[in-house]
């Protein structure tokens, strides 16, 4: 989960955020290229705004001195900072929560449809599950359905809407289930290893379809 993440001037060359919810985060000055995959990432409310002096002083006061020179360079604006570079999108489009401005112009694939984006999202989610039981048990997560941290999936999609509520919509909920069911569906193939805990998390989500 990446929401609100203050990414300004960061260098996400070779990132793999494939399907990360980045909604709300910060984006202005980010170094990246085509090897930062991004496919099926969530972008609603990216913000490419530049951060005022008391933003950059806030960035700056939580780096160890020895770092505080490259992020001072790397927040130096360049003229493109607020038009993200051809991202890898191979894998699905990104959801956006409105047409897609002059920031986005250089990505191949791109949708503002939660619904196409989701079903896209829980059929990568669901093969990715099967590489190995910890990432299984990471994807779990997602569903909403397994307890963590200080806040339900339902408080946190309520913190969303309460911040703007363009970063949610009304089938969010339901496309947790809708992996979950999937997930079970792959441990009763055996493709997918879960511990007995996660699957007793993941059947809140029955009855799932046949």
């Amino acid at each position: 989960d990446l929401t609100f993440a203050k990414l300004q001037g960061a260098n996400l060359r070779s990132a793999q955020l494939q399907g990360a919810d980045l909604r709300a985060s910060a984006f202005w000055n980010i170094r990246a290229d085509s090897t930062t995959q991004i496919s099926l990432g969530d972008l609603r409310g990216v913000d490419f705004t530049p951060p005022d002096e008391k933003a950059r002083a806030e960035i700056l006061v939580t780096m160890p001195e020895r770092a505080k020179q490259r992020i001072e360079a790397a927040l130096i604006p360049r003229a493109d900072a607020a038009v993200l570079p051809a991202l890898g999108t191979a894998s699905g489009p990104v959801l956006l929560n409105g047409p897609a401005g002059a920031s986005f112009v250089n990505l191949d694939q791109i949708t503002t449809n939660p619904a196409v984006h989701g079903k896209a999202l829980t059929d990568f989610l669901a093969a990715e599950a099967t590489r190995s039981p910890a990432i299984a048990e990471g994807i779990a997560r997602r569903t909403g359905l397994i307890e963590q941290g200080l806040l339900s999936r339902k408080e946190y999609l309520a913190s969303l809407r309460r911040t703007d509520p363009a970063l949610t919509d009304d089938g969010e909920e339901q496309r947790g289930k809708d992996l979950a069911c999937r997930l079970l569906a792959g441990e009763k193939a055996k493709r997918i290893v879960l511990t007995v805990e996660t699957i007793t998390a993941l059947k809140q989500a029955e009855p799932c379809p046949p």
